[in-house]
């Protein structure tokens, strides 16, 4: 199991970020059928010949992932993979997927919950190779729907993120019903076990500060940079009036806390507008590392979700940080000493 790549981050922070390419996805599937609906999006494994898939999570009616082959070169689409349950039979549609991540050849899913139907949110285990459930793993109690508390329906969680080799990071998409609307609730879970006996239990982490500008906003992804100590994390929202915005917010990574309704949240130590020169306005959902670029930079592929609308598309970008001449290695104290500024 190889750990995520690191991603360098701008340098000096304030540089930004560089488009790299920019492509629409088509709403056909070469089937024939719709596609779209891509709320994440995960690197799959080297096939030998250089040609890593991206495996892109729709929350269309009937669950299931596409893979996207030669994407920075020739797009094209590789066979749907329905998810499905234990006993190999489709999953009931309005699954409604949010995160991905692909560890060795499993897929970690999580799912957004509805309050009113009884759909509770659930983080899930999937084959990689027939789509079959695998297992579940519980959520923090305190995100549990119950009155008055737990997660807002429809309201995550949203982003799921690797951290390390054997954890995971979610994420709320909103503050909970009983937390103040200062915050979002982070968690890490433990993946050993895979299924035998009792999973560990969630860790709470230190809430993050969002800063709104509207009602309808939202945490959507997450990228732990555990070697700088640091988080990126995607954040969007739409208001009739003003559309759509999307930033890009940087924080110190957050450790455990035992009482996360009254820790105070993690501010941000830096934000780039996506908006203003380079994504287009709309539904930003997916995050996830890329290769690396010929003269050694990382990069970062964002998806946006079209929710099957003719007003929508669903685009794949590949960003990289900007580095400006004679600007070194980003080191903890460069970092601090930026982050003294408001973000921008």
């Amino acid at each position: 199991m190889l750990p995520a790549p690191p991603i360098p981050l701008p340098c000096p922070l304030s540089a930004g970020w560089q488009v790299i390419s920019r492509t629409a996805l088509p709403r056909r599937h070469p089937d024939g059928r719709r596609m779209g609906g891509f709320s994440a999006l995960a690197m799959g494994a080297d096939s030998g010949s250089g040609d890593r898939p991206l495996w892109l999570l729709s929350d269309t009616d009937q669950p299931e992932l596409i893979p996207l082959l030669g994407w920075m070169d020739t797009p094209r689409y590789g066979p749907r993979l329905r998810l499905r349950g234990a006993d190999g039979a489709l999953l009931a549609p309005r699954f409604d997927g949010e995160g991905l991540v692909r560890i060795d050849g499993s897929l970690w899913i999580v799912s957004e919950g509805r309050r009113r139907l009884g759909r509770p949110p659930a983080l899930l285990r999937f084959d990689l190779a027939s789509g079959r459930f695998r297992e579940k793993r519980p959520l923090p109690r305190a995100w549990r729907p119950a009155p008055d508390a737990g997660l807002r329906s429809n309201q995550g969680p949203e982003s799921l993120a690797r951290w390390g080799e054997e954890q995971l990071l979610v994420g709320a998409e909103s503050p909970l019903k009983q937390d103040r609307d200062d915050r979002v609730r982070l968690a890490r879970l433990r993946m050993e076990g895979s299924g035998i006996g009792p999973a560990p239990p969630a860790q709470p982490l230190r809430p993050l500060a969002l800063q709104p500008r509207s009602a309808n906003w939202g945490l959507t992804e997450l990228l732990p940079l555990p070697r700088q100590d640091r988080l990126l994390a995607l954040v969007r929202g739409y208001d009739p009036l003003q559309g759509w915005w999307a930033r890009l917010q940087l924080y110190r990574l957050p450790g455990p806390v035992q009482a996360p309704d009254r820790a105070a949240p993690l501010q941000p130590l830096m934000g780039w507008d996506l908006l203003a020169d380079l994504l287009p306005a709309d539904n930003w959902e997916g995050m996830t590392p890329g290769p690396p670029l010929p003269d050694g930079r990382a990069t970062l592929l964002l998806l946006s979700d079209d929710n099957f609308s003719t007003r929508q598309r669903s685009w794949l970008v590949r960003l990289a940080p900007r580095r400006r001449p004679g600007c070194g290695a980003v080191a903890p104290g460069h970092l601090d000493s930026e982050a003294s500024r408001p973000p921008t």
